[in-house]
C-alpha cells in the first residue's frame, strides 16, 4: 500500500503535462464521425497520404516520395476512441486511463517476477523499479505513447501464463498466454518485445530445438495473421530516416543495432544515456557508444554468477532479446519497457542474494550491485515525476513558438502561412490544431520553407515566386550546423524529427498545394540545396502570411521586393528539460 501511494505520487505531474506533437492530430481522426480505428498511427501508407500530410504542415515539401510511415495498433486507437467518445472535456481521466495501463502493466510484471524470484519482497522491489524507472515517463506522460503501456500489459500477462503453462500444462493458460499475446501485436509493434521474451523461455527453459519450436508453435496462430494483416494493409516504415525496417532495409538496421543497443542497454540501468546521444552529432556520439560497451562488459560480468540459474538466464537473454526490435528507431528511453522487464528481474534477484547470503559473492560483485541499485531504487524513481514536469517544457515546443503570434487577429482566418524559416516540422506543423485549441482564428494552411537551425537565403525573384537556399541543403544529414551551434544541441534532435520524413532526391515539381517547388540546386549527395517556389498568387495578396523563427518565437517576416534578397542567421533551438 505505501509502495503504491509512492508511485501514484511519483507520476502525479502527468496530469499537468496536456497534449504534445500527434496528441494535436490525432484528435480530428478521434473525433471523426466515421472512426478508422487503423487511420490513427498511420501518417503515410498509401498513394496520396504524403500530400494530405504535407498539406496539413505536419510533413515538410522536401520529404522523400516514397515515404512509408505507418503503425499497426488498433487496439490502442480504440482506447483513444474510448477517451473521446466518453470523456471529450474531461483531460484528467484520459491520463489515469494511461496510469491504467501503467498499473495492469506492473501487475504483469509482478506476476512474471513472483515466479523468477526467490521471495516475495524481491519480486515487488524488482516491480517497483519497474514501474518507478524515469524512462515510464514518456509512454506515461505523452497520449499518443500510451500504446507501449498497453502492449506491455497484455505482454507481461502473456508471458506470466505462458510461465504458468510451462509447470501446470493446463491448454487453458497457454491459450490465455496466445491471446494476450495477439492483443499485444495489436496494441503497438512494441509487442514484437513479447515475442522476444517467448524466444528467450524457449532457448532457457528447452534443451532440444524440436521441444523450443513445439513450445512456440501455438503463437503462430495469431503472429502468422498479425504479420499478414501488418504487411498486406500497408503498415511498416521505408525512406524515413530515423525508422528502419530491418528486412527492407537490413544494412541501415544492423548499423543501428551496433549504435543503439549499447546505448538503450546502458540508459537502462545507469539513466538518459540514450537521450543525451539523441542530441550529439553522430560523428561524437562514440563518446556515448565506447562507454557503454565498456559497462556492457561490466553487467556481463556482474550477471554471470546470476546466470547460472536458468530463471536468469531467461531474464537475461529476454531483455537482450528485447533490445533488437527497438533498435529500429531513433534511441529513446521510452522503448525500454519490455527491456526493463529482465533487468528489474535481475536487479532484484542480486539484491535477495545480497540480503540472504552476501558472504557467497566476492566483495566486487557485492559493490557493484549496491552502486546499480542506486541509480534503481533511489535516481530513477526521483527522476520520473522531473522527467513528467519536463514533458510540459517538451509539449511547449508545439505552442510556445506560437505564443504572442497574431493573437486574437481575424485577419489569420482561412489565410496560408508560410513559415520561411522553422525549427522543425513536427515542432512547428499543429498550427491550425493549437489555434483552434486556445479558441483564436485559425489559418487555412501552413508549410514551412526551411529550417530555422540553418543559415537561409531568401531572394524574391518575382512578383510570385521565391528562391530558397538552405547552407547545408534541405533534408541535412543530422549533426550539420557544428560549426554554428556546436556537436551538441537541441539542434541535432530538431534534425533527427525532421530527418523522419527522409528527403526528396527526384526532380519533378513538388505541388504542396501553397506553393510549388522547383530543384535549382543540389548538394554533392543529391540533395536540393536551392529551390524555386512558385505561388498561385502575388505574395502581397491577403490569403498569404509570411513568418519566421525568431529568439525563439514565430514572428511576421515582411518580404523583400522584387529581385533583393534576406538572410536568415542560423537561430538556436531550445528544448527545456532536454
Amino acid at each position: 500500500m505505501v509502495l503504491g501511494l509512492v508511485l501514484l505520487l511519483l507520476v502525479s505531474p502527468a496530469f499537468q503535462v496536456g497534449s504534445m506533437f500527434e496528441d494535436w492530430a490525432q484528435r480530428d481522426v478521434l473525433r471523426a464521425e466515421t472512426w478508422d480505428p487503423l487511420a490513427m498511427f498511420r501518417l503515410v501508407s498509401r498513394p496520396g497520404d504524403l500530400a494530405v500530410a504535407q498539406q496539413l504542415g505536419i510533413a515538410p515539401w522536401w520529404s522523400d516520395p516514397e515515404l512509408r510511415l505507418a503503425f499497426f495498433r488498433p487496439l490502442s486507437a480504440a482506447t483513444h476512441r474510448l477517451d473521446w467518445r466518453y470523456l471529450p472535456d474531461l483531460a484528467w481521466l484520459r491520463v489515469a486511463h494511461t496510469l491504467l495501463w501503467w498499473v495492469a502493466a506492473g501487475a504483469g510484471a509482478f506476476r512474471v517476477y513472483r515466479q523468477l524470484l526467490a521471495s516475495r519482497a524481491a519480486a515487488v522491489v524488482a516491480t517497483f523499479v519497474w514501474m518507478a524507472d524515469d524512462a515510464r515517463a514518456m509512454p506515461i506522460g505523452w497520449l499518443a505513447n500510451r500504446n507501449a503501456l498497453v502492449a506491455a500489459a497484455f505482454g507481461f500477462w502473456a508471458l506470466a501464463l505462458h510461465l504458468q503453462w510451462r509447470s501446470s500444462r493446463r491448454l487453458g493458460e497457454l491459450a490465455g498466454a496466445v491471446v494476450l499475446t495477439g492483443l499485444s501485436l495489436l496494441a503497438a509493434e512494441a509487442g514484437v518485445g513479447t515475442l522476444s521474451w517467448l524466444v528467450a523461455a524457449a532457448i532457457a527453459f528447452e534443451s532440444r530445438w524440436l521441444d523450443r519450436l513445439r513450445a512456440l508453435a501455438p503463437y503462430g496462430l495469431v503472429v502468422i495473421p498479425w504479420v499478414v494483416a501488418w504487411k498486406g494493409l500497408g503498415f511498416g516504415t521505408s525512406g524515413s530516416g530515423s525508422y528502419f525496417d530491418p528486412l527492407q532495409e537490413p544494412l541501415a538496421y544492423a548499423g543501428n543495432v551496433l549504435q543503439n543497443a549499447p546505448l538503450l542497454w546502458a540508459s537502462q540501468w545507469l539513466g538518459p544515456v540514450a537521450t543525451a546521444a539523441s542530441v550529439t552529432a553522430p560523428a561524437w556520439r562514440w563518446l556515448w557508444v565506447v562507454p557503454s560497451m565498456l559497462f556492457a562488459a561490466v553487467l556481463a560480468t556482474w550477471t554471470a554468477p546470476l546466470a547460472r540459474d536458468d530463471r536468469m538466464r531467461f531474464a537475461l537473454l529476454g531483455s537482450g532479446l528485447s533490445l533488437l526490435p527497438v533498435c529500429a528507431v531513433f534511441p529513446g528511453e521510452r522503448l525500454l519497457g519490455f527491456v526493463a522487464l529482465g533487468a528489474a528481474a535481475l536487479l532484484g534477484a542480486a539484491l535477495h542474494e545480497l540480503h540472504e547470503a552476501p558472504w557467497t559473492h566476492r566483495r566486487p560483485w557485492r559493490v557493484v550491485t549496491r552502486l546499480l541499485a542506486v541509480p534503481a531504487l533511489v535516481v530513477g524513481p526521483l527522476c520520473l515525476p522531473v522527467q513528467l514536469w519536463s514533458l510540459q517544457s517538451i509539449a511547449r515546443q508545439s505552442t510556445d513558438s506560437w505564443s504572442g503570434w497574431a493573437p486574437g487577429d481575424e485577419s489569420v482566418s482561412g489565410v496560408s502561412v508560410v513559415a520561411l524559416t522553422a525549427p522543425c516540422s513536427m515542432c512547428s506543423g499543429y498550427l491550425a490544431w493549437i489555434r483552434a485549441d486556445q479558441h483564436q482564428p485559425v489559418p487555412g494552411a501552413f508549410r514551412i520553407v526551411a529550417p530555422s537551425w540553418d543559415e537561409v537565403e531568401v531572394v524574391r525573384t518575382g512578383p510570385d515566386t521565391l528562391t530558397a537556399r538552405a547552407a547545408h541543403g534541405f533534408g541535412a544529414p543530422i549533426g550539420d550546423g557544428n560549426q554554428w551551434h556546436g556537436p551538441v544541441g537541441t539542434h541535432v534532435l530538431a534534425q533527427t524529427l525532421d530527418q523522419t520524413f527522409g528527403v526528396a532526391r527526384g526532380d519533378a515539381p513538388i505541388d504542396v498545394s501553397v506553393f510549388v517547388v522547383r530543384v535549382l540546386d543540389r548538394t554533392s549527395d543529391g540533395r536540393p540545396q536551392r529551390v524555386e517556389l512558385t505561388f498561385p498568387v502575388a505574395l502581397e495578396d491577403p490569403s498569404l502570411r509570411f513568418v519566421r523563427f525568431s529568439n525563439g518565437r514565430m514572428v511576421d517576416a515582411p518580404l523583400p521586393g522584387v529581385g533583393a534578397s534576406v538572410r536568415f542567421a542560423p537561430e538556436r533551438l531550445g528544448v527545456p528539460g532536454l
